[in-house]
Formats: structure tokens, sequence, C-alpha cells
């Protein structure tokens, strides 16, 4: 093992407010090498006006930071001259050829610890940032050692958490892209990281997730500030998206301790204005401590291609098994041509802070243990076959723009509209799972081509719930037969508003003229008027449909309408990699990031045919599957609904032929029997429509996997399509919604 030696840099400020001067120690492996010396009051000022102006070229609101190379190093020849030139002979003395050195910068002086001090140019060499014999960290704390690591790492592989935080009401950021930034980046890693995601950007859902996922490092993107208590604050968001500030004690103590992160990374955007670098600067050195041994700055944002290329390589490099010095060493010089290039001093930003000399992240001699994930199905409400989800992936906004507002009541209904296949069921199932925590008991009323929405079934259905609830009197009043059945929908929404009933309208458009988009059953459509502006109460209603109903024009202020748009590209690739599968091929290189991007771009607009294409992907050559893509067409000047239709007959014919083909002869001939019918069955209904006995269907469904968690995952999503299987060459076990 090599040996090491730590040079230590210790500084501290003094003086009164008029005449502050720097003074300094430099210590050799504990050893005293220069004792009290100090900054003139001239040169302390010159230090704390050269930091911030260093910090202030990564604070602009346009273009990257520009300085010439020849510049650089004149500044570091006269960084390293104020404080290092006259002991280093000595120093390099004492240290035997081939040992590695940390230089540590110990300060709780903000202006010292913001310097770039990997600009360091000893006479002769080069900046001691890109020297992988010596690692550069900062100890933001004033006892001037680092203690020594004595705890135990876990094993392998590399577990990153990542977050994205965006409030709405902070300088934009785009998360989804900063997403996309992580995921390229780790592509580039290797086969031995995996990756897990926040989707809400909140410290609770952090808190959850650190605990289920047990990652190596956290790696958290956003805004931060400096407090009037001179703390590093970080801005979550709230479940309206708005801010939620926490310092970085109460990270470090609520979050981290007692936690397997051993190592935060704290960056600023890739998007949009970033933030002051001493306000990271600031979460950094509040974190690091007995409950976070190494914290990353990066303190603002970068060029795409830079930050792309620099976060492959360290992570690739800590994967490995590597110090996390070395890793941060490797990747500065990875980017440094990039840099150089265009002037841009980038390579500087990324730092490490520390409160012991522990440099790995994980114990690269232990077995590899897989990672755990909670599972997070969401189950379907009871009476619908729609709104399941393994994983409920993205549509961060519309949560935060919705579910806050019906737990309020400010809005009483919502209708989720949008294409089919675009999550509405899926989505609405998720609110009222939600709601369902402050005592609103759900109503699924769910609709299908085979089976529309009358009043009298919507009746039996409330005036079921009702029952269940113990509204007794309400039961007895919608079952009297006496009263029209305009009177019993009209006393339907009074119940509604004198209890706590969430009224789930699903797929709602079967119920709808597609020419006038009236609603077709008059008595429904009198109905669904008189809720809109009359639900007013204690209840809420969601209804999910490809349209919004023609009956009302204008909808009251206490109704909203939500179209929902395509599925993100960042969310398409996550639910991909929740595949064990999946997620190896893509580390591996096999399914390259840019083909899955060109996936989404032609066919992943909706999430329709998710599960599908993940299936297919754990098995599909990279160079079939562009191919084919390649061969995809979609017309530019086609409606919404025409151009669903054109990706739908793509997919088919990439993705649902291809599955059914790995079926057996058996599996397809009984599969084929079963999909003449629109309506989910078990296995009793399978051997009702295919004339083979129950243990042969159990066989069959078995061999038939595959397809069968295809059809799953159509329905997961709620495709609303009215497009079967069938239509695609293979038959259905699920018409989608």
């Amino acid at each position: 093992m090599n040996r090491e030696s730590t040079i230590t840099l210790s500084i501290s400020e003094i003086g009164t407010a008029a005449q502050r001067t720097f003074m300094f120690n430099i210590l050799l492996d504990g050893k005293v090498i220069v004792s009290n010396q100090s900054l003139s009051p001239a040169e302390s000022q010159a230090v704390r006006d050269f930091s911030r102006r260093y910090s202030i070229l990564f604070e602009q609101r346009t273009g990257q930071p520009r300085i010439t190379s020849d510049n650089l190093k004149a500044l570091g020849t006269e960084l390293f001259k104020l404080w290092l030139a006259q002991p280093w002979s000595k120093i390099t003395k004492n240290v035997p050829v081939g040992t590695l050195r940390s230089l540590v910068i110990a300060s709780d002086v903000a202006d010292i610890l913001n310097l770039p001090w990997e600009l360091l140019r000893p006479p002769k060499g080069d900046f001691l940032g890109f020297n992988l014999k010596l690692s550069i960290r900062r100890l933001p704390l004033p006892d001037n050692t680092l203690t020594a690591f004595e705890g135990q790492l876990r094993p392998p592989p590399l577990r990153i958490l990542f977050m994205a935080c965006a409030p709405r009401d902070q300088p934009y950021l785009n998360y989804e892209r900063e997403e996309e930034f992580l995921l390229r980046a780790i592509e580039k890693a290797g086969p031995n990281v995996v990756i897990d995601f926040g989707d809400m950007g909140s410290f609770e859902e952090l808190r959850q997730r650190i605990n289920e996922f047990q990652p190596h490092i956290v790696h958290l993107t956003g805004h931060g500030i400096v407090g009037e208590d001179g703390l590093g604050y970080f801005a979550f968001e709230d479940e309206h998206g708005k801010t939620d500030l926490h310092s970085s004690v109460e990270i470090r103590q609520q979050l981290f301790a007692g936690s397997s992160v051993q190592c935060a990374f704290i960056s600023g955007c890739q998007t949009g204005k970033a933030p002051p670098v001493e306000a990271l600067g600031g979460i950094c050195q509040g974190l690091v401590g007995e409950e976070v041994p190494l914290a990353i700055g990066w303190a603002a944002s970068i060029a795409d291609n830079i930050a792309t290329h620099f976060a492959a390589i360290f992570y690739n490099t800590l994967a490995a098994g590597q110090p996390v010095d070395r890793a941060l060493t490797q990747a500065r010089q990875a980017i440094r041509k990039l840099c150089e290039e265009q002037g841009d001093p980038s390579w500087t930003l990324p730092v490490l802070y520390c409160a012991t000399s522990q440099r790995l992240v994980f114990d690269p001699c232990s077995k590899p243990v897989p990672p755990l994930r909670k599972s997070m199905v969401q189950k379907p409400l009871p009476g619908m076959t729609e709104g399941y989800t393994e994983q409920f992936i993205g549509r961060r906004r519309e949560l935060q723009e919705l579910l806050p507002a019906l737990r309020e009541g400010s809005l009483q209904t919502v209708l989720i509209t949008g294409l089919g296949g675009a999550g509405k069921s899926t989505l609405a199932t998720r609110i009222a799972r939600k709601l369902e925590t402050d005592d609103f008991i759900p109503i699924p009323v769910p609709s299908s081509k085979d089976k529309p929405l009358s009043a009298a079934r919507l009746m039996q259905i409330c005036n079921d719930a009702f029952l269940a609830a113990g509204q007794h009197d309400a039961h007895s009043t919608l079952s009297d037969s006496q009263l029209s059945v305009n009177d019993r929908l009209r006393y339907i929404i009074s119940v509604l508003n004198n209890n706590r009933f969430l009224l789930l309208l699903d797929n709602f458009e079967v119920n709808i003229d597609e020419s006038s988009r009236e609603i077709l059953d008059s008595e429904l459509a009198g109905f669904y008027t008189h809720m809109i502006s009359n639900l007013v109460g204690e209840s809420r209603a969601i209804i999910t449909s490809r349209y919004r109903p023609a009956d009302v024009q204008e909808l009251p202020l206490i109704a909203q309408e939500m179209t929902l748009g395509d599925f993100p590209e960042s969310s398409f690739i996550k639910f991909l990699l929740l595949d064990a599968k999946v997620e190896q091929r893509y580390y591996k290189g096999e399914i390259p990031h840019d083909l899955l991007s060109k996936l989404y771009d032609l066919l992943g607009g909706t999430p329709r045919f998710l599960g599908q294409i993940r299936e297919v992907l754990k098995t599909i050559k990279a160079e079939e599957l562009r191919s084919q893509l390649e061969a995809v067409t979609l017309p530019s000047k086609e409606k919404p609904t025409l151009l669903q239709q054109v990706r739908d007959r793509y997919c088919g014919d990439i993705f649902t032929s291809r599955l059914y083909g790995y079926l057996n002869f058996d599996s397809q001939k009984a599969l084929s029997r079963v999909a003449v019918y629109t309506t989910p069955v078990n296995l009793a209904g399978m051997r009702a429509v295919t004339g083979e006995p129950e243990e042969n269907c159990a066989v069959l469904t078995e061999s038939g996997r595959t397809l069968l968690l295809l059809i799953l995952s159509t329905n997961t999503w709620q495709a609303n399509s009215g497009l079967s299987m069938a239509s695609c060459g293979t038959g259905s076990l699920l018409q989608n919604d």
C-alpha cells in the first residue's frame, strides 16, 4: 500500500473589522512547518476580492465563464506564492517520492473555502488539481485535523440516489433535463452503478428513498441560499411545488445520520441561473461531520457536454472501487481539453469537503449485494381494472397542482383529459390514494366500450358506497323508486356535499358522442352539468376522459380541466430501467442512451406501450431495434389522435407481435381465443373460453408470462385508446381503456 502524507494549511481570520487579516499555519503529518504567519491587511483584502470575483464568473445569467489558459496559470502561480512558496521545498524534501499526499485547507472562513485551490501551481509544475498523487480537501472545521475513519463501508455496486429540486418560485430549473443529464452520464459509467430517483423533489421523499434504497451517494441538484444564521439552505419542493428550505444541519441530522450515505454531491443546476457559490459551499460545510464523511460541492452551471463527461468519469472511477479524490481528479483531467478549448475554467468547480480521512464510499472487497428497492405498486381502486402501476413515475407538476387544491377545497371537480395512453386513470388513482389518507372514501365508477355508464348503474354504485359508509338514510332515499331518476341523481350530489367521498368517473369518453362531444345519455348529462356547478361541499370528483364534454361550455372556478401531455423522456427511461435486465443492458452499453432517446422521440410520447417495450428490450439487439426504428416515418401534420394511431401501429408491429411470437403454439391458441372478449378474465374465465382444464390454463399463463406482463402493463398505463392487440396482429386479454 502506498504511504500517505497530509499537508494541512490552517487559515483563520484575526483583527478588527477594518483591519482583518488572515493568519495561517502549515503542518506536515501533524508536525508544524510554518507557524503563525499572516498576510497584510491589503493582501487579505485582495484574497477576499479574488475569491468573490472568481465565484461571480460562474453566476452570470448568460453565457459560460471565459478566462484564458495563461491567465489561469498566472492566478495559480500567485495563489501558490501567497500561501505555499516558502515551505514547499521543505515539504517535498520530507515526503518520499511516490507518496500520496493530501492538501487539507482547514478554515471556517467562507472566502477561504471558496478559493479555487485546485489552481495552485508550483514553479515549473502543473495545476495541483490535475495531480493524481495529490488530493485537495476542504475541512470546514476549526480543529485543523482530519479524524480517522472508523466506520464500516457497505458493499458494491455503487448506489446513487438522484433528486433534482425545482421549486416553481425559484429561478427556472428544468428538472427533467437534469435527470436526462445524469442518465446520460450513468450510461457511460459502466455496469457497476445503480441509480434511483426522487420523483417529487421533497424533503420527505428523500428521507423515504434513503431508507429504502440505501445509497452510497446522494446527488442533489437545485438551488441554495445562505441564511441569516450563516448556514447553507437547500430548496426542496413542498406539496404545492413551492420552496421548502432545509438547512445543511437538518439534512445531515434528519436524513443522513445513521444511513448508508457516505457522500453528498450538491450541484448547481445545469440549466437556469446558478445559485451563489457560497450557498452550495455553505451546504457542504454544514453537511460534513460524523454523519456525512464526504461532501462534493459543484457550485455552478456548466456546459452540458462538460458536465456529462465529468459525471461519467467520476462515477465510473468510483464504481471501480477507487477513492473519491482520485475520481474527482480523473474527471477533471477528462474535461480539461474541452474546458481549455472554450477558455472555460469549469474544471475547478467540483470541490471536496470532508470531516474524516475516509477516501472510499463502499467496500470494494465485499461481495456485491443487489440494491434494495421497496415495492411501490399502486393497485387499482375496487371495481376498476385500470390505475395499476408498478411504480408511479413522473407527473410531478400535475400532482402538485391538483392534489393540494382538491385536499384544501379550492377545487371540487377535476377533469383529466388527454390522448389515450397518457396515464389519466393512473394519475386519478394516485390522487385518490393520496386523498384516502385524508379520510376521503373513493367511489370508483368505470366505463368501457362494452359497458358504458348508465344512470341506473351510477345510482347503484353510489348507493352501495353510501350504505358501506353507514349512510342508511341516504341509501333508503336513493333506493326509493317513487322518486324520479333525475331527482335521485341530484340527491347524490346532496349526499356528496355533506360527506367526505371522492367520486371517480373513469374512461368517461365512451359516454360522449365523438362528433358533438355531448353526453349521449340525457339523464347522465343532467347529472354531469348539475355536479359541475353544485358539488361544493365535503366531497370531490375526478373525471378522466379523452376530451371534455361539451355539455358545460365554461367551467366554474371550483372545477378545472387538466390535459396530460406527452410523458417526459426522463420518466420514459426511468420506467424502463426499473427492470433489472434492462438496467444492466443499459449500463453495459448494449442498449445505448441515444437509441432509447430515438425510441422515445418516435413512439414514446404516451406511456401506453411502456411495458411491452421494456419486455422486448430485455433481449433485442440494438442494431435490430435501430434498423426498425429507422423505418418509422411519422406524419408531420397529423392531428394528435391520428398521429397516435400511427404510433400505435408501429408499436404493435415492432413490440407486441414480437412478444406474441415468444409464446408456444398452445399459449398462442388459448390467448387468441380469450382475445375475442374485451373484459379482463381470471383462470376460471380462461377455462370457460378456451375449453382447457384450469390447471392447463395455469400452465399456459406461466408459459405466456411475457405476454401477460405486456397486457398488464398496457392496462397499467391506462391506454384509453380502444386499440386491441388484435389490431396489432395478436389479440388481447385486456382491452385498452
